[in-house]
């Protein structure tokens, strides 16, 4: 094998490794619908009994009612055993975590002030 192959393959088998970060971070935002039977606290933000839809994405999960977003609460990935329905837990009024159905990753809310360093998604 010539140095110059030698060296082209080098820098393919470089620029790959290279990228591999950043195919890695780049996380599809996962939408589902949430309903909840009384008001609850998420973070800072009172949400009022009623549907969600809450978008998950690579640093935050958004709850929107209708078009607004109305609350954006940083999360971090736990794992679980698999769900097998959807499921949300609260701690005295305060939403804490979320399950997804067949899925054995939840979100778990955390503090608002904290740096967020969510786990990258498994096949979801």
């Amino acid at each position: 094998m010539s140095r110059r192959m030698l060296y082209r393959e080098l820098a393919i088998v470089m620029g790959l490794a290279l990228a591999l970060p950043l195919w890695a971070k780049t996380i599809k935002p996962m939408k589902t619908s949430i309903e909840l039977a009384s008001p609850a606290r998420v973070g800072d933000v009172a949400l009022p009994a009623g549907r969600y839809e809450l978008i998950v994405d690579d640093k935050t999960a958004m709850f929107e009612k209708g078009t607004k977003v109305v609350a954006e609460i940083p999360y971090q990935w736990i794992r679980i055993a698999k769900s097998p329905t959807d499921a949300t837990f609260f701690d005295k009024g305060e939403l804490t975590e979320i399950e997804f159905a067949g899925k054995s990753l939840a979100i778990e809310f955390t503090d608002t002030n904290a740096p967020v360093s969510p786990s990258p998604l498994e096949n979801h």
